[in-house]
This record gives C-alpha cells, structure tokens and sequence, in this order.
C-alpha cells in the first residue's frame, strides 16, 4: 500500500501490511482562537406524525395526473358542482411513500381512480363503483381515468355511484 494514501486514509492509526508495520506521523494542528467560530444546534425533535383536521371533506386519489385527466377530472366534478379546490388530490404516482392514514380521519369520503386501497394500507375490499361504508367513512373506486375518458359504459357506473356517495346521508 502506497504510505502516503495510507496516511491521509487513517491518519494517526497503526497499519499492518504483510511484512512490516508503518508507524505514520502524528501531525498536529494548531489553531488561534480567532479564527474558530463555534455554532451551537440545538438538539432535533422527533418528527410527530401529521394528525387529520379533515372532517367531511373528499379526498380523490388518482394512479395519475396528466393534462387529459385533469381535464376528465374536471368535468367530473363540475357535473357534482365541485372543483378541484373544493377536494384533496392524491397522485398515486407521485405520493408512493406518502403515509395517506395519518391525515385521511374520520368522516371523510374517498373516490379512488384506479388506485386499490390497499397500497394506501386500507384493509378494505373494494368491488369498483360499489360504496363502502364503514363506521368512520365512506369509499368508492373506479376505473383510472384513462380508462373512464373512452369508455360510456363505466362513466355512467361511475356517475350512478357519484350520485349516491354524494347525496347526504
């Protein structure tokens, strides 16, 4: 081993080779107190998971989200009389890791667009434009978008369904 990697690799350590030993120096360093600035960082809190303050709000959850879809999206939820800021919006593709269950609470309804619970960590099964209710919620899923934007047949499953999910209980 070259001795002079070896040092600026492990500095002051002791370093065996196969048939001798390598003793490198000790060097030392001196600085003025001038010229040190000390920065104290206090220490980190724990992250806190996010807790929910939706209530009654409906969250769509998209596989994704590109300008065709936005605009299907669009036309759905102008048919509800909604918009896109009167709903939380989910792009599945963009939000893998995103941990949903932390700020999705209670009373809340989700319409989910070819994105299967279980990768949000429901432990719901779903039949595609069936209503699931349970004690805390309300789920609906559907076809992508994509799918739903050349197909008739299940653009009206899908409004059958938006009908009744949106209708006051």
């Amino acid at each position: 081993m070259n001795r002079n990697l070896a040092a600026q690799l492990f500095g002051t350590e002791i370093i065996y080779s196969k048939s001798e030993i390598i003793i490198e120096k000790k060097i030392d360093v001196i600085q003025s107190a001038e010229n040190v600035t000390r920065t104290v960082v206090p220490p980190q809190k724990e992250a806190e998971p996010i807790k929910s303050s939706f209530k009654n709000q409906l969250f769509i959850l998209v596989s994704s989200f590109d300008e065709i879809e936005k605009e299907l999206l669009t036309n759905i939820l102008k048919a509800c009389t909604l918009t896109l800021s009167d709903i939380v919006l989910i792009d599945f593709s963009k939000e893998k890791d995103f941990n949903f269950q932390n700020i999705f609470g209670n009373q809340n309804t989700l319409v989910s667009f070819g994105v299967g619970l279980q990768k949000m960590g429901f432990n719901l099964n779903l039949v595609p434009y069936q209503i699931k209710i349970t004690s805390e919620n309300r789920f609906l899923l559907s076809d992508g978008l994509i799918q739903l934007s050349n197909n008739q047949l299940l653009k009206k499953n899908l409004w059958i369904a938006l009908q009744k999910l949106l209708s006051p209980l």
